[in-house]
């Protein structure tokens, strides 16, 4: 029983091997353009296996295949053969793939594998002298890569006596550009909502004895398109963290500290418009200490620039320098005459500490820590000249403690002691420059006057 179990298998399987249709096709080298194409099939095996037959094709660029039948040969020349019109053949190449149906209605293909994506391809031939005989007129070869609106123009003066010219037609990526445009030597093409990416197009006609010619194939490359902002604006963020941590027999406990900081830069332009900001954030940062944070935002045009929130102005060594003024800043330059001006605080307010302890006997001791005024600064600077050669500066500095900004109780105790005074400071200055020899050598001085009141809680004049 197993033996003929075993035979029936052998012979099933011997039948399923050798029942295969083994099929040949040579692919044809040379193919002109225009000019019928005879495609042949050779069936090596299994020919008394097969059906019907048909073969798909599709120039370079078409989407679907069309479909043809194919003539079946005999046992004496097992084959199947079909003839492609020489009308059909318009295009760059041809692609195309068989398929064959067995008497069971199986379907067979070759190529064997994904026959549909990888078919039989065939370049085409133009003839030499008519492909020659167009000419690309537009877009110029040299800049196409950059064209974003392009206008195809392609010259067949050298053709005209010879051509149908009903039958002239531009193919852009495998189909008819039907708003082109013709004229006795030309045809004109204006591609719209082209995508980016590499494109292709030619020229097809007819000749008046009805053969079919084509232009050379061109390309034409459509960058892409990337949003662009209106401003132009770079920057960058920082963070900065520190912990340290403090442990020694002599503490009670350990001490610890944290801290941290932000930073935010940018810049940016719009043609002639700059503007420039600053942010940056401490945890340093107390309301009853002087500020550690800074932010500013600037905008500069020709000729003039402003700056508000805090800035370090550099007028000149006895007015004011490297000193941070949380304010306004102006500057109005030119070549040889510059005026600044600056608007703002230079200290903050802060309050003072009243510590008021008692001892066993009931006495009292009360002690001060002072606080500060808000002092306020405008300023003002002109400027001759350059600084490559001779420069002369004028400068009006008023700095100025406003005595309203602190509660009394912080700046005099409770027996009339003084602990702070407002203070009140005019300064006049002038300064010179020279420079000689590409600024090898430079000489320069500075003289300033001030009018300095110590204590204005009675008014500037006592």
């Amino acid at each position: 029983m197993k033996k003929n179990i075993f035979y029936l298998l052998f012979f099933t399987f011997s039948v399923l091997l050798f029942s295969d249709i083994v099929m040949f096709h040579e692919v044809p080298v040379k193919v002109q353009s225009g000019k019928s194409l005879e495609l042949v099939l050779e069936i090596r095996d299994g020919f008394d296996l097969t059906d019907r037959a048909y073969c798909y094709y599709r120039n370079f660029g078409d989407l679907g295949y069309q479909e043809i039948d194919m003539t079946k040969g005999t046992e004496t020349e097992p084959q199947f053969s079909v003839t492609i019109p020489g009308d059909q053949l318009n295009g760059e190449g041809l692609e195309y793939y068989f398929k064959i149906i067995d008497k069971d209605g199986n379907g067979f293909t070759s190529p064997e594998n994904q026959a549909l994506a990888n078919p039989y391809r065939i370049s085409l031939i133009v003839p030499q002298k008519y492909s020659d005989a167009f000419i690309q007129l537009s877009p110029d070869p040299m800049f196409a890569a950059d064209l974003k609106n392009p206008v195809i123009a392609v010259s067949y003066f050298a053709l005209k006596n010879d051509l149908d010219l009903k039958s002239i037609q531009i193919i852009f990526d495998g189909k008819v550009a039907e708003s082109a445009k013709k004229s006795d030597n030309m045809i004109i093409y204006k591609p719209k909502n082209i995508l980016p990416g590499s494109h292709n197009y030619y020229v097809s006609a007819k000749l008046k004895n009805g053969s079919k010619i084509k232009s050379k194939i061109w390309q034409l490359n459509i960058p892409e398109k990337y949003f662009q902002m209106p401003l132009n604006i770079s920057g960058n963020v920082t963070l900065n963290t520190y912990l340290s941590s403090l442990n020694a027999d002599y503490l009670e406990e350990n001490d610890n500290e944290l801290r941290s900081n932000f930073q935010l830069n940018f810049k940016g332009n719009h043609r002639w418009l700059h503007f420039h900001s600053k942010l940056y954030f401490s945890s340093l940062e107390r309301r009853n200490k002087q500020p550690v944070n800074r932010y500013n935002f600037g905008i500069k045009v020709p000729h003039f620039e402003v700056i508000a929130g805090d800035y370090s102005p550099d007028f000149s060594g006895f007015s004011i320098s490297g000193k941070n003024v949380r304010g306004v800043y102006n500057r109005l330059f030119f070549n040889n005459f510059r005026m600044m001006t600056v608007f703002g605080s230079i200290r903050r307010d802060t309050n003072g500490k009243i510590t008021i302890e008692q001892d066993e006997s009931g006495d009292t001791d009360t002690t001060y820590v002072a606080g500060t005024f808000r002092r306020n600064t405008a300023a003002l600077r002109l400027e001759l000249g350059n600084r490559n050669h001779f420069l002369w500066g004028l400068n009006i500095t008023k700095n100025k403690d406003d005595k309203n900004s602190l509660e009394e109780k912080y700046y005099l105790t409770a027996d009339g002691l003084t602990l702070t005074t407002p203070k009140d400071n005019l300064i006049l200055g002038t300064d010179f420059r020279f420079a000689f020899a590409d600024q090898r050598i430079v000489l320069g001085t500075e003289a300033a006057m001030s009018l300095y009141n110590s204590n204005i809680l009675d008014g500037a004049i006592s």
